[in-house]
Order: C-alpha cells, then sequence, then structure tokens
C-alpha cells in the first residue's frame, strides 16, 4: 500500500549519508582556537616589544639627566640644595620620581614649597618657594631666624636687612617647643603681620624691634620712637597717633615713648631731663 506524498529512499540516499565525515563542524571548530591563539601572539609580542623598549629608554644616554635649572631663590644658595639634587644627576629621567625629590626638598626649613617639572629629553626645572625671614631672636653672639608662622629657620651670623629683633622671649625655652614661649613668639607674629599691612608704615625698615614686654603688651620701636601697643592689636591704634603725629613732632620734644594702648588716647611720655 502507498500513501500519497510518500517517497521511498533508499540507503544511499542525500538524507542517510551518516558515514561520511561533516567537514563544515570541524572548520568552525578550530577557527576560533586559531584566532585565539593569534590574539594571544599577538599580545605577548607587544609586552615583549613594551618591555624592550621600555629597557632601551631607560638604558639610553639620551634621557640622563644631565641639566637641573634652580629657580626662585634669595636667600639659599644653589650648593645648598646641591646634596638633594646630585642624586639624580646622570640617572634615567623615567628612574627619576619628582615627589620623593619634592618632599626630601621641602624637609629643609628653609624651603616653603617646591615644584619640579621635567624637560625632555635631559631636563628638570626645580621651582623654590623659600620660607620668609619675620624677625631674629638673639642667642648669645647668633641671630635664630623665624618665619612668618613665628617658627625657627636657621641660625645666622649676621641680621638679615630690614628684618625687626624679637625681644623679651626664652630663646632656648621656644626652641625647644615651650608653649608658654611659643604663645608669645605668636603675639609677636601677631603685630608684625599687622604692621605689614599696606599704608601701615611708609617703609619697612622703619620697624626695627618688637619687644613683649608681657603676655599682653609689647613695645614696637618705629622710626626710632617706642610705641606701646595692647593685644589684641588693632590698626587703629596706629592711625589715631599718624592723625596727631605731626602736631606731637612740631612741639620738638625729647620722646621716651608713646603709649597707645588705651582707646581714644594718645600718651605722649617725655624723656626725663638728665640732672
Amino acid at each position: 500500500m502507498r500513501f500519497k506524498g510518500f517517497r521511498k529512499r533508499g540507503s544511499s540516499g542525500k538524507k542517510f549519508k551518516r558515514g561520511q565525515p561533516n567537514r563544515r563542524k570541524k572548520k568552525s571548530f578550530y577557527l576560533p582556537l586559531l584566532k585565539v591563539f593569534g590574539v594571544l601572539l599577538a599580545a605577548g609580542g607587544l609586552v615583549w616589544m613594551s618591555t624592550l623598549a621600555e629597557f632601551w629608554l631607560e638604558e639610553s644616554p639620551l634621557f640622563t639627566v644631565r641639566n637641573i635649572k634652580i629657580e626662585g631663590l634669595s636667600y639659599l644658595k644653589e650648593e645648598h640644595l646641591a646634596r638633594e639634587l646630585e642624586e639624580i644627576k646622570n640617572r634615567s629621567m623615567f628612574n627619576v620620581s619628582l615627589n620623593e625629590v619634592r618632599e626630601r626638598l621641602e624637609s629643609d626649613p628653609w624651603i616653603k614649597s617646591a615644584t619640579l617639572k621635567k624637560h625632555f629629553p635631559d631636563g628638570i626645572t626645580v621651582r623654590i618657594v623659600e620660607k620668609q625671614p619675620a624677625f631674629y631672636l638673639m642667642r648669645g653672639q647668633s641671630f635664630c631666624l623665624a618665619d612668618e608662622e613665628g617658627r625657627f629657620i636657621a641660625e645666622a651670623a649676621a641680621p638679615f636687612k630690614n628684618i625687626p629683633e624679637l625681644k623679651g622671649v626664652h630663646v632656648e625655652k621656644w626652641l625647644r617647643g615651650d608653649e608658654k614661649e611659643a604663645s608669645l613668639v605668636r603675639k609677636g607674629v601677631a603685630f608684625y603681620r599687622m604692621a605689614m599691612q599696606p599704608n601701615f608704615l611708609v617703609a619697612k625698615e622703619d620697624l626695627s624691634s618688637i619687644e613683649l614686654r608681657s603676655e599682653n603688651d609689647l613695645v614696637a620701636t618705629i622710626g626710632g620712637i617706642p610705641f606701646l601697643f595692647r593685644y589684641p592689636y588693632s590698626s587703629q591704634q596706629w592711625f589715631r597717633f599718624l592723625s596727631v603725629k605731626n602736631d606731637i613732632l612740631s612741639r620738638n620734644i625729647d620722646i621716651e615713648d608713646i603709649d597707645l594702648r588705651f582707646s581714644g588716647k594718645v600718651i605722649v611720655k617725655p624723656q626725663k631731663e638728665k640732672i
């Protein structure tokens, strides 16, 4: 019996070619492996080339540090920085850590900040911002310089030009970090900052000394005349004097000091006549 639409196929028909290998499937299996292998081989070649290039750059004399330019020095000499910078001379530009050099430089008590920049193939620029000496304190025959924060910078054999002396502080205790003496120095700093404001002094050198007589009172010698101030210091105390300055000086009296500690008053104390 035959059914409509049924077609008999023999063992040699196309649908029963089980004995023949499926070549298309084998191709699709090996091709991805070849691609992966090719990618890995290319990546390995890039790594090897990169390592070789890095080695060549680090060892090449073309990129050896030869020129170090230092900028911003006023108080320090280049020889002062030679030891720190000598360590990076003749080293590969790629092996020099600018952050490490900067940290070493900024550990120097004279240096406020340091900025370093590489200039290929063989140069480095070092920009220094120095601490500014605000005043000095006498320690025997030497001069202890302090910055605008009241911190010790260094000792000097002679006072710096146009820097006032700070008196009334036990220097040895201050150097050891005694809080009472440090507090007095901060009071001196507060006055110094006020005196450096615009229109306070005609010239910076007019302020020759600051003497702390107590925790609240100080004497500032300005233009050769001692002026008494009381903490908290106010520039209005000084401007009050300036308003009557011409009248006081026109009297041609020898002045021992001028007291500005009391609100609304300018008290002129004449020198006592010598007997």
